[in-house]
């Protein structure tokens, strides 16, 4: 356990120290991208690490460490999207290589992999279910998980640091309520997968996207159906917030919406 909390702060560490490092180095389009393509990239590597480790481990110590395919049994999100981190990693991915910037494309994108992944990426960090399983060993695949969420973290707060991220609350916050919805229909997809593969009850052991439980043992409400709605408020009301605090009093929301209808 000292060894993953070791990890968990040199990480988060690392990751702050990489945003500092990218908003003082990078000042062409050009470089801002390669940091962007480099942290998404880090993380899928990081993720699909485990893959090797089991390889390799395996075969130096079979009675200690398992096989691939029995840990991908395991941890089925090395084959499924079936976490909501795994879903803002690959779209993280996906925005990388966009093209365009000025499309309502990227912007959903940007919206959803900022606001969406910090709360994620920090949660991955710190509050990781298997953490607190006392059945897993706190080994290589828990710390690893804990590198992978900082080099998310890296990756979503980078695109405010380069000015991709642009403060709209109405804007900011559709876009993340549909990418809510987007994960509720990867989640229906990973379980119709498990089930027809695998078995209705495997779908169920596997729980993606929290649609049958809680991560947390005694922590029932935290389903996706309460989960998700929530989210969704809070975003709304933190970005209200925000724009009280940083816009100049014609640029807020609800200012633009009354001088509408005052006019």
């Amino acid at each position: 356990m000292v060894g993953l909390i070791i990890t968990i702060v040199v990480s988060i560490l690392l990751s702050i120290a990489a945003v500092i490092i990218a908003s003082k180095t990078a000042k062409t389009d050009k470089a801002k991208r390669i940091w962007i393509i480099a942290a998404a990239c880090g993380t899928v590597l990081i993720h699909y690490s485990s893959i090797i480790y089991h390889a390799i481990g395996h075969a130096v110590a079979p009675d200690q460490i398992s096989t691939v395919l029995n840990f991908v049994e395991c941890n089925p999100n090395l084959v499924l999207p079936i976490y909501p981190c795994n879903v803002v990693m690959w779209l993280c991915l996906i925005l990388a290589f966009l093209p365009k910037k000025d499309t309502k494309t990227y912007r959903f994108f940007v919206d959803f992999c900022f606001v969406f992944g910090v709360v994620s990426a920090f949660v991955g960090i710190c509050a990781n279910g298997d953490y607190f399983n006392p059945n897993v060993v706190k080994d290589y695949d828990s710390c690893k998980s804990a590198v992978a969420h900082a080099c998310m973290m890296t990756n979503v707060l980078l695109l405010p640091v380069f000015g991709y991220f642009k403060l709209d609350t109405i804007r900011n916050t559709i876009n993340v309520a549909a990418g809510v919805v987007l994960m509720a229909v990867i989640g229906l997809i990973d379980d119709a997968i498990i089930a027809v593969i695998g078995s209705v009850e495997r779908m169920q052991s596997y729980n993606a996207m929290f649609l049958f439980r809680s991560p947390i043992d005694g922590v029932p409400f935290l389903t996706f159906y309460i989960l998700g709605p929530v989210f969704i408020v809070a975003t709304f009301g933190i970005l209200t917030l925000i724009e009280a605090i940083k816009l100049p009093k014609e640029e807020r929301w609800y200012n633009k919406i009354a001088r509408k209808n005052k006019n």
